[in-house]
């Protein structure tokens, strides 16, 4: 059953019938309506499609020496390197930025 696998994918497409039969007329609501109609029904379909899903649990990460795992000291000296400007990367400490950058 696609409910199983695609409970997400129905709630978009619940949502999206409702609002193309009001924008059709066929409908006769308000946009003021419309908004409330669609916020409680997100809501309800939320709670539905909660009790169909299951978590995942999270990936572990290995702890080691660090080096190469995410959140390691090769991460931490990566997002301390200088940042680049709009113009190319900025000019290291007592030093130019490379020729023809301006």
């Amino acid at each position: 059953m696609i409910w199983r696998r695609e409970p997400v994918l129905i709630q978009g497409a619940l949502i999206g019938v409702l609002n193309l039969v009001s924008a059709l007329g066929w409908l006769p609501l308000t946009p003021g309506q419309m908004g409330a109609v669609n916020t409680a029904l997100a809501g309800v379909l939320a709670l539905v499609t909660r009790q169909v899903v299951s978590p995942v649990p999270r990936a572990r990460i290995a702890s080691g020496s660090g080096a190469g795992g995410p959140g390691g000291p090769a991460d931490a000296a990566r997002s301390s390197a200088a940042p680049s400007g709009p113009d190319g990367p900025a000019a290291e400490p007592g030093g130019e930025r490379a020729p023809g950058l301006g």
